[in-house]
């Protein structure tokens, strides 16, 4: 599905760029790909009138491919997200290909129609818009890197305590503004010591990582799933209620009861975890408060012999 190119504001690369000094200045001010993807389809169709073609880009997680801009007839189109190919169509009969690469990174690929009927200028012209596309992508694709490693952890792939503490700051403000619920879940695997001991510190890291992957599909996007101690897991459920925080801890642990890890001929399993759960406005009204009765909730849990899900204490309790 395509559209129309909205309005530009004044931030954004200008709706005609005529000249290759203009779409030079418009990747300078690029800030994502559909910007870059705006500035080249924009001036293939204004340089180029009579030719046609689409630019493929190689996704964040450079696993897949997805097409972001085409152009026709001198009009320009962004592709609107859809999903992505796994592996880059082929191309069609007769079309010009060219592979958009730089820092060592394979970016994406133009493709122009009439391969047989494109001049070499015109091949030219489209070569030299493809390289700088793709020099301002990679350095997109390197400042997402950089960024990533400040709030990634390394071995999950989870954000990081600085990030969630970041990110439960502004959501502690918008519940606070909205009057809306903030949910908080700890998890913390049980007899981790004795596990290290018998499987060895890189059993307990594949641990770890398996964790991750099924908090990563267990909870909705606009939650923030976090590793913030070595062994710990938080988190962060914005516009849940207690209730639907509990629930979804709750199917959590079991279905981290359910996991069995293989490790050079051993196995180990069934995994229990110690689960607390904490709501802003009800257990806390400050971030490090939250932060702290979910902490509470998840000792309260160990307390109980592990394997449990425990809900922490009301800052005021209701009367009997």
């Amino acid at each position: 599905m395509t559209g129309a190119m909205p309005a530009q504001s004044s931030n954004q690369p200008p709706e005609h760029i005529e000249t290759l000094e203009d779409y030079l200045r418009a990747l300078a001010e690029s800030h994502s790909t559909r910007e870059v993807a705006q500035a080249l389809s924009q001036t293939a169709a204004q340089a180029l009138p009579e030719t046609s073609g689409l630019l493929w880009e190689l996704a964040p997680d450079r696993e897949s491919w997805r097409l972001v801009c085409r152009w026709r007839n001198g009009h320009a189109d962004l592709v609107e997200p859809s999903e992505s190919a796994e592996e880059l169509p082929e191309a069609a009969d007769g079309q010009f290909r060219f592979e958009l690469t730089a820092q060592g990174l394979l970016l994406g690929e133009l493709r122009a129609d009439g391969q047989d009927s494109l001049t070499d200028r015109e091949k030219s012209l489209l070569r030299t818009i493809s390289n700088a596309a793709a020099t301002t992508l990679a350095v997109l694709v390197l400042q997402r890197r950089v960024r990533q490693r400040n709030v990634r952890d390394p071995l999950t792939g989870m954000f990081n305590a600085r990030y969630l503490e970041d990110t439960l700051e502004r959501e502690v403000h918008r519940a606070r503004r909205c009057q809306s619920h903030l949910t908080m879940i700890r998890i913390e695997p049980d007899k981790i010591s004795e596990f290290i001991l018998d499987y060895g510190p890189e059993s307990a890291d594949r641990l770890l990582q398996l964790m991750a992957d099924l908090l990563h599909r267990s909870f909705r996007g606009s939650d923030v799933c976090a590793r913030i101690t070595d062994f710990g897991f938080c988190i962060l459920m914005p516009d849940a209620s207690i209730e639907s925080g509990y629930k979804r801890a709750e199917a959590v642990r079991e279905e981290l009861g359910e996991m069995r890890v293989q490790r050079r001929g051993k196995a180990f399993g069934p995994l229990t975890v110690s689960v607390g759960v904490a709501e802003f406005p009800e257990h806390a009204q400050i971030c490090e408060d939250i932060i702290q009765a979910a902490e509470s909730a998840v000792n309260l849990a160990q307390d109980r012999g592990g394997d449990t899900t425990c809900v922490a204490e009301r800052i005021h309790p209701e009367p009997a």
